[in-house]
């Protein structure tokens, strides 16, 4: 059997997602580019129409805000000097965290042939005639770790693979306001999927080094077969149990950031607008001063015309 056969596995199926979302990345970039520019062509309108309203203190620093946050989004969307390729490869990373640089796949291969040689060893210190009983038992703990673990595996990925696909649809809706916590639910999906992947690893890498030292210790064949099933049951609860707590937590912090990304925002904007305020404050003082001198002259005006009437009069 070749050791390598769950990594040849997991380097198709990589390379099939990949495929799939890249050509769906591109062509929603490419249909929400038409979307984009009306809308950005209604917001300027927009914009325009309340600066002439006077419905915007700061017109000029609060439209160079907003247009070079715009300028960000569309980026990400459009992939503008690989934003978006960078996005896909950094989430990707985080989900092979705790592996060792492989995916959870990839460790598979370890623990098969780690499996392999801990049934082999304890098999043939039990009794003439029964190794193949207890062969079957540590099979048995094998089989039922891993059919939880990899079905787990399997609809962290295709999730994750699946989100990334629509993610240009998601980064367009932090564009406007209004649909910021659809992004945000889209953020914790994403997260959620890419952490669940990290609690596979490191339950993968924990399994293999609990062999390890199995294999070290001597002991009733029986008992350590018995122990292996054990384990397995114990394991593949336990990732499902794991992967619950990651959703919850990733929940509470999205609905708990919330408030503080929003000052955040504020701040990062106001730092950022901060060096355009004395020329702002400046315009309104002058429009102040010009406004206080129309009404200045507005009275003399009508003093004058007092005086002439009087005049006029006598």
């Amino acid at each position: 059997m070749a050791n390598d056969v769950f990594s040849r596995v997991d380097g198709f199926l990589d390379k099939f997602l990949t495929t799939i979302t890249t050509d769906i990345q591109k062509l929603l970039a490419s249909d929400i580019g038409t979307v984009i520019l009306v809308s950005i062509t209604l917001y300027i309108v927009i914009y325009g129409y309340m600066v002439l309203a006077g419905k915007v203190q700061t017109p000029l620093s609060d439209l160079i805000w907003n247009l070079s946050r715009l300028a960000i989004i569309i980026a990400f969307v459009k992939n503008e000097g690989g934003m978006l390729d960078m996005f896909n490869e950094a989430v990707k990373g985080l989900s092979t965290i705790g592996g060792n640089g492989k995916s959870v796949l990839g460790l598979f291969d370890s623990l098969l042939e780690t499996t392999s040689n801990f049934a082999e060893y304890t098999s043939n210190n039990a009794d003439t005639g029964t190794g193949w009983f207890v062969k079957g038992l540590i099979w048995t703990g094998f089989a039922l770790m891993a059919l939880p673990v990899s079905l787990t595996f399997l609809l962290s990925k295709i999730s994750l693979y699946f989100l990334l696909a629509l993610s240009p649809i998601f980064f367009f809706m932090l564009m406007w306001g209004w649909l910021k916590d659809s992004f945000a639910q889209f953020a914790t999906a994403l997260l959620s999927n890419a952490l669940a992947l990290v609690c596979i690893n490191v339950m993968v890498q924990s399994s293999i080094d609990f062999i390890k030292v199995q294999m070290n210790m001597d002991g009733n064949p029986y008992l350590v077969a018995f122990s292996f099933i054990v384990f397995g049951v114990t394991a593949g609860m336990a990732i499902k149990y794991m992967v619950s707590i990651v959703n919850s937590v990733m929940r509470v912090s999205v609905e708990r950031a919330g408030p503080g990304i929003i000052d955040a925002y504020k701040g990062a904007k106001n730092a950022v607008l901060s060096p355009l305020s004395p020329t702002t404050n400046a315009t309104q003082m002058a429009a102040q001063r010009a406004a206080t001198s129309q009404v200045a002259t507005q009275k003399e005006l009508q003093q004058v015309a007092q005086n002439l009437n009087k005049f006029l009069n006598k």
